[in-house]
């Protein structure tokens, strides 16, 4: 498909080798979930694929997309790039290939969730969690319950790395405890 190879050849150009690489993984597993969860495989990959497309931007490309699309300046207020490139790459990829508000959608959650996530957003939270190459100690539960109960799996996500934060004494972004919560409940209900 031509839409495709345009895409990766754009997320190929825009990012370093390894962040590449990371990214085509993501699709990769992105399909597998979608695929395990009956859900369209080709919008998976291609969500995965350019989840992190704004990763390596600077601060200063940040600063001119938030300016240009008039976004709220608390994006920058604690600046994070860790979570700030989710939200520039869904304007990014929305503005240059007209992807959907589905995979924008879920691009921009990819890095904290929401309230609510749908399926893709979790899709695309797990994928970019397990992948193949990650190397962390709660990761093969991750992996296995991805299969087993996505929302669960999801939630894992979310406890490991609030566990993880607390450990290396970093400071914990409140909407994470939301989210955490509010999935919480959702499990339960269902």
């Amino acid at each position: 498909m031509k839409e495709i190879e345009e895409i990766d050849f754009f997320v190929k150009n825009s990012l370093s080798k390894e962040r590449y690489e990371h990214s085509k993984r993501v699709a990769e597993e992105a399909k597998k979930l979608a695929i395990h969860y009956h859900y369209d495989p080709e919008k998976a990959y291609l969500a995965g694929l350019v989840h992190d497309v704004a990763k390596e931007y600077t601060k200063l490309q940040n600063e001119e997309i938030i300016k240009k699309y008039q976004l709220s300046q608390d994006l920058l207020k604690d600046y994070n790039k860790k979570i700030l490139h989710s939200y520039i790459g869904a304007i990014v990829v929305k503005e240059k290939f007209h992807l959907s508000d589905e995979i924008c959608d879920a691009i921009k959650r990819h890095t904290l969730g929401d309230i609510p996530m749908t399926l893709l957003d979790k899709i695309i939270f797990v994928a970019d969690k397990i992948d193949p190459k990650r190397r962390y100690k709660q990761l093969e539960e991750e992996r296995k319950m991805a299969y087993t109960n996505l929302t669960q799996a999801t939630i894992l996500c979310i406890k490991n790395n609030l566990k993880s934060l607390e450990e290396k004494k970093q400071p914990i972004n409140k909407r994470s405890v939301e989210i955490l919560k509010y999935l919480e409940k959702e499990q339960i209900k269902n």
